[in-house]
């Protein structure tokens, strides 16, 4: 086990205080136009725990302070779907979901700290839900974890081999702050 990141402590902390607050909820959406593999976009999705350690993260709240251990066993990054394109404005009721889900907080002791919905809009309109908790991504992870999804998309598309790039762990970067701190620097 480990403790949480430093600047993750004060997340933690200030989601306890005000549990109900949607104030950790950071996320977005990405609009797909044409043609869309639904299922090749979510065995991308699926995949993701094997490439992004946060998607293995199980919490540890029985002591005084937070910790956290990354399974051994990654599970499929599940994505759920909705398809407003038989409503009379699907863009306005896609809007007005996801600023719904935007405005549910999260229960950190779920497993899962972060929600994927593929939205259809119409036949050839796809819109992709992304929300996290700030416990697990900031705003540099998100944009990484969407860039990665939809280059892998987009070498699905084009036939090419997926990339095999390293991506910062969680993990390490715990580990490293709080070296940082016990060392002689700090």
């Amino acid at each position: 086990k480990s403790k949480l990141h430093i600047a993750q402590q004060e997340v933690y902390y200030g989601q306890l205080m005000n549990p109900e607050s949607p104030l950790y909820n950071i996320g977005g959406y990405t609009i797909f136009k044409g043609s869309v593999d639904v299922s090749q976009f979510k065995q991308v999705i699926e995949g993701l725990s094997d490439v992004f350690d946060v998607f293995n993260i199980k919490f540890d709240f029985t002591e005084n302070e937070p910790a956290f251990y990354i399974s051994d066993f990654p599970e499929k990054v599940f994505i759920d779907e909705l398809d407003f394109s038989s409503e009379w404005e699907p863009r306005k009721k896609a809007s007005e979901w996801m600023q719904n889900q935007f405005n549910i907080a999260f229960d950190l002791k779920e497993e899962k700290l972060y929600k994927y919905t593929l939205i259809k809009i119409g036949k050839d309109e796809y819109w992709w839900f992304v929300c996290f908790h700030h416990l697990i991504t900031d705003g540099f992870g998100f944009a990484i974890k969407v860039d990665y999804v939809i280059n892998q998309y987009e070498n699905f598309i084009k036939g090419e081999e997926g990339s095999e790039v390293q991506y910062p762990s969680y993990l390490d970067a715990t580990q490293k702050s709080f070296e940082y701190i016990n060392s002689e620097q700090c």
